[in-house]
């Protein structure tokens, strides 16, 4: 009987601890080109607000294979997540 209950609450403290965290995904609207009340710094200022672990962005222009770009870019999103 010891040797069941065991890995039973082994097993019930591993699930308790991992409930206890919880994931926050943020996802962010953006203006693409630079506007008189929004441009880079803007978006800049809430990427350190927000301090993410990742920041995934869409992006039609082409790389290079070590994954830069290949042409610089006026957008935002670019140069906003270059300075992170």
């Amino acid at each position: 009987m010891k040797s069941i209950l065991t890995p039973i609450i082994v097993l019930l403290a591993i699930i308790y601890s991992f409930s206890q965290y919880k994931t926050e995904l943020v996802i962010i609207g953006n203006i693409h080109e630079v506007a008189p009340n929004y441009n880079a710094d803007t978006l800049y200022t809430i990427l350190e607000q927000i301090k993410p672990d990742i920041i995934l962005h869409e992006i039609d222009l082409p790389f290079t294979k070590d994954f830069k770009f290949k042409y610089p870019s006026k957008g935002n999103e670019q140069n906003a997540s270059r300075n992170t």
